[in-house]
């Protein structure tokens, strides 16, 4: 095979790459339910094993660890909070927020008049 010939196979590659692996949009991956559980400042391990363990802030929003599953919600995923005091740095959006069993659904867009 000639290198323009070589050349082009990895552009045609990469076109393809981009157009399946790229164009999957956080909306389209699996949404998960996530319930803050405040974890982040105990170690999972029994304590013998925690000699490495670096404990976070059971408020941060942005900590795993506090999450269950573990993971940061998103969008399309929904959080549960109960019970918490919950710092959030930054801005985040998540597909529906449930805070002490109240359901705060994602906004709408509103159609704009033309």
């Amino acid at each position: 095979m000639s290198g323009t010939v070589l050349k082009k196979a990895a552009s045609l590659f990469t076109l393809v790459f981009a157009i399946i692996f790229i164009g999957i949009t956080p909306q389209m991956a699996a949404a998960t339910d996530y319930t803050f559980a405040g974890l982040a400042s105990t170690c999972p391990s029994p304590p013998g094993e925690c000699a490495d363990f670096v404990p976070g802030q059971a408020d941060d929003w942005g900590d795993g660890r506090n999450w269950l599953p573990f993971g940061v919600p998103g969008v399309g995923d929904t959080a549960t909070i109960t019970n918490f005091t919950v710092k959030i740095n930054g801005t985040r959006t998540v597909n529906r927020l449930i805070l002490n069993n109240i359901l705060f659904p994602a906004a709408k867009k509103k159609k704009q008049k033309t």
